[in-house]
């Protein structure tokens, strides 16, 4: 009798193990998809920007690490997730997607786009040579995950060659119609005047959404931005008050008339 008392307890309490403690689950940590969560300037973002971390994959096959450890003594700015790396995502040499930082998080990936622009970084240094398989599936996949925003690189909004000079804007359009989804829309990418400085800020953000009422938002947020990013929105809100803004399309066609340069 005893023995058949035992197995029942030992029954009960299998299930309510089972049920309380899934196997794989932690109590300490709960799976949760962090894609979905979004950051406080989430409704600012209109941009996606592709980087490179210049490392060749030869010689680091695995740069999580050293990535978030650069970004930690460089830029010292704990994300939501607990991690340092500046970028909101990295795709490893092996396609390996880390995030960390969430969408809409503020970054520290390009200067004086860390608001309104989305960041994924690929493992490898693109002026030498390409990317693997399966980072270009797994940096396809996260694209098209993010329809509603218009695809450039870190060259864009900077004077620099990232994400390397064998990334090209037609190679990623090459990319994006091999790996596209069935039944998914085109992405828009961005074709406009390349190495833009980060003074120019308006050329890439200002027909959007880089009102004064955003500045004025953002520079009253102390929780998200240091005195050097305060004191360049204070510029630009001055600036925004007295100047006349154009998207690049405009400077085009009106290539007589000044742009608005903050």
């Amino acid at each position: 009798m005893k023995s058949k008392y035992w197995i029942m307890i030992l029954l009960i309490l299998a299930v309510l193990f089972g049920f309380v403690f899934p196997v794989g689950a932690s109590t300490k940590n709960q799976s949760f998809d962090i894609s979905n969560m979004r950051g406080p300037f989430a409704k600012y973002i209109v941009y996606v920007a592709i980087h490179h971390t210049e490392i060749r994959a030869s010689n680091n096959s695995h740069q999580l690490e050293s990535v978030n450890n650069f970004h930690h003594s460089r830029f010292n700015e704990l994300s939501f997730l607990g991690k340092w790396g500046g970028y909101n995502i990295l795709i490893d040499v092996d396609g390996t997607v880390t995030w960390f930082r969430v969408y809409g998080e503020k970054t520290a990936a390009q200067l004086a786009y860390n608001f309104s622009v989305f960041s994924i970084c690929l493992a490898g240094n693109f002026d030498i040579d390409m990317p693997k398989p399966p980072q270009i599936r797994a940096l396809v996949s996260l694209l098209y995950n993010y329809p509603d925003l218009i695809i450039a690189f870190h060259r864009d909004f900077a004077d620099r060659k990232c994400p390397g000079e064998n990334l090209s804007k037609n190679w990623l359009a090459r990319i994006l119609k091999t790996y596209k989804p069935k039944d998914a829309h085109p992405l828009k990418i961005y074709m406009g005047n390349p190495n833009l400085k980060a003074q120019d800020y308006t050329l890439i953000a200002s027909e959007h959404q880089q009102d004064r009422e955003k500045y004025l938002e953002l520079s009253n947020d102390n929780s998200q931005i240091g005195k050097f990013e305060k004191a360049k929105l204070k510029k630009i809100i001055d600036r925004l008050d007295g100047c006349q803004r154009r998207s690049p399309l405009k400077l085009k066609r009106h290539k007589k008339k000044k742009a608005c340069h903050i």
